[in-house]
C-alpha cells in the first residue's frame, strides 16, 4: 500500500505492542497507516468523558484561588463541567435498543456523582495521597529502546507506592479480574513509574466504574501487584516483541492472524481479495487519525 502515508510513531506504547500481539495486519492498518473507524463506539467516548472528570477532579484540588485551595465541591463542579463539555463534543447519544443505549449523558452525570462520593470517602480516610497525576513518561529501557505512556496517577497508599488507573466497564468480578494479569499496560506502568521514581512501585490500583443496563453506576477497586521478577520477565519479553515488530517493518510484512478476525473492525478489509480493493475499503469506511500515545488516556 505504497500510496498511503505511514505514521508509525517513534516511541512504542502499550496499545501499539498489544495491537501487534493481537494481529500484525491490524497493527499495520491502525498504528502505521492510522486508519480507525469513522464512528466512535459509545463506550469509548463515555469512558473518555469519565476519564476527563477524574483528571480534572484531581488536578483542580492541586490548584489555588487567591492563595486558597479549592473546596471539594468546587472541584466536583469544575470536573463535571469538563466531562460534560467533552461529552457534548465527542459523545453521541446511543440509539435506544442498542447494546450500549444506557451510556447516555444522564448516566454520565450520575456516574460522576457516584465517583465523587467514592472520592470523598477516600479523602476522609486519608490513606491515599496522590503524588503525580496525568504524567506522560518517556523511558529508555536496558535494551536501548524507548517506550512511552501516560499513567493516570502515582499514589502513596499507607506508605507504599502504587500506580493507579481509572477504567470503565460493563464486566465485573471474575470476568474483569481475568484481565488484570497478564496485562501489558499494568506491568508497563508499574515498571515505568518504578524506574522514573527510583523506588519500588508495588503494582496497580485499578479503579473501575461499572455500568450495565440493569446495574450501576458503582465503583469497584482491584489490586494487581508485580514482583521484581515479573517486571524482569516483562522487560525481556517486550524486547522480543519489539524485535518481531522490527522484522515486520524491515520486510514490510504484516501477517494476518485469523484467530482475531471474529471481533476485528478491519475484517471486511482483510477479506477483500486485492490490495487496491483493500485500500479503497480503508478510504471509504475508515478515517485517517494517526495513533497518538500522548492522548491514550483520553
Amino acid at each position: 500500500m505504497s500510496n498511503f502515508q505511514r505514521y508509525e510513531p517513534v516511541l512504542i506504547d502499550s496499545t501499539a505492542v498489544t495491537t501487534f500481539m493481537t494481529c500484525p495486519r491490524k497493527y499495520f492498518y491502525r498504528i502505521i497507516l492510522g486508519f480507525t473507524p469513522k464512528d466512535t463506539p459509545p463506550y469509548f467516548s463515555f469512558g473518555s468523558a469519565y476519564h476527563k472528570f477524574r483528571e480534572i477532579l484531581t488536578r483542580s484540588m492541586q490548584d489555588e484561588i487567591d492563595g486558597k485551595p479549592r473546596t471539594e465541591n468546587e472541584a466536583f463542579l469544575l470536573a463535571l463541567e469538563g466531562a460534560l463539555l467533552y461529552a457534548k463534543k465527542h459523545h453521541k447519544e446511543p440509539k435506544v435498543g442498542t447494546n450500549f443505549d444506557f451510556l447516555t449523558t444522564e448516566r454520565l452525570k450520575i456516574s460522576c456523582l457516584k465517583a465523587y462520593e467514592h472520592w470523598l470517602k477516600e479523602r476522609k480516610l486519608g490513606q491515599i495521597k496522590v503524588l503525580e497525576a496525568e504524567q506522560p513518561f518517556v523511558l529508555q529501557m536496558d535494551d536501548g529502546r524507548w517506550i512511552t505512556g501516560r499513567c493516570d496517577e502515582l499514589i502513596s497508599w499507607s506508605g507504599s507506592l502504587w500506580a493507579r488507573d481509572f477504567k470503565t466497564s460493563s464486566k465485573t468480578g471474575p470476568w474483569y479480574e481475568r484481565g488484570l494479569e497478564p496485562n501489558d499496560q499494568f506491568t508497563r506502568y508499574t515498571y515505568a513509574t518504578g524506574k522514573l521514581s527510583g523506588k519500588r512501585v508495588k503494582g496497580m490500583v485499578v479503579e473501575v466504574l461499572y455500568n450495565t443496563k440493569k446495574e450501576g453506576p458503582k465503583i469497584e477497586t482491584y489490586l494487581t501487584g508485580r514482583t521484581p521478577g515479573q517486571l524482569a520477565v516483562w522487560e525481556r519479553e517486550h524486547s522480543w516483541w519489539a524485535d518481531v515488530i522490527d522484522k515486520s517493518r524491515k520486510e514490510d510484512c504484516w501477517p494476518m492472524n485469523p484467530k482475531s478476525c471474529v471481533m476485528c473492525e478491519y475484517h471486511n478489509v482483510c477479506k477483500t481479495i486485492t490490495e487496491s480493493a483493500q485500500m479503497s475499503k480503508l478510504k471509504a469506511d475508515f478515517k485517517c487519525e494517526p495513533w497518538d500515545a500522548s492522548k491514550a488516556g483520553e
